[in-house]
């Protein structure tokens, strides 16, 4: 994988704070545990964007690596549905 790409992910990853997300867990108690919950989430983020990098569609382009940023480590905003919108109904 081109070095400047994964650079850019390094990059994401401290940008957006996430080892000190990825460390936290509900019912995590040890260090070792936070430690090895961290490396996981870290290798699994890691393996989706060089998994969307090395795809057929990718160009390249500054947009695709945006979007595989955000894809990769799931920092972009989900699209909600409020109650009212739904005219009081649930789903």
């Amino acid at each position: 994988m081109d070095k400047v790409k994964m650079d850019l992910f390094d990059q994401a990853v401290e940008q957006y704070n996430l080892r000190p997300r990825w460390r936290d867990g509900l019912f995590l108690t040890t260090d070792e545990e936070r430690d090895a919950n961290e490396q996981k989430m870290y290798r699994e983020a890691k393996a989706r964007y060089a998994f969307m990098l090395s795809s057929p569609k990718s160009k390249g382009s500054a947009g695709y690596l945006r979007w595989a940023l955000e894809a990769s480590l799931r920092t972009k905003p989900r699209k909600m549905v409020h109650r009212q919108a739904l005219n009081g109904r649930l789903r």
